[in-house]
């Protein structure tokens, strides 16, 4: 699991690009904020986030505020909640 924050004027171009690669989004799955300008999004699939990885790799201009990688602690007591 990994979480992005991304400034926010680049939301259009980032979901653009995504979606030319195949990989969709729904307008609930980001998290605005409009005071810092950014918006953010979790990734829990290994795949799709590798496939987010590459895109931004293949796009510099895309400004990437933040990467974390979720620790497993804190993954398996999202899942353990969601049960």
């Amino acid at each position: 699991m990994k979480s992005y924050v991304i400034k926010l004027e680049d939301k259009a171009a980032f979901t653009n690009v995504c979606m030319s690669k195949g990989i969709e989004f729904k307008e609930g799955d980001f998290k605005t904020d409009k005071v810092n300008d950014t918006f953010s999004f979790e990734i829990l699939d290994n795949e799709k986030e590798k496939s987010i990885d590459d895109i931004l790799k293949q796009h510099p201009d895309i400004d990437v505020l933040e990467r974390s990688k979720m620790n497993e602690m804190l993954l398996t007591n999202i899942l353990k909640t969601l049960k």
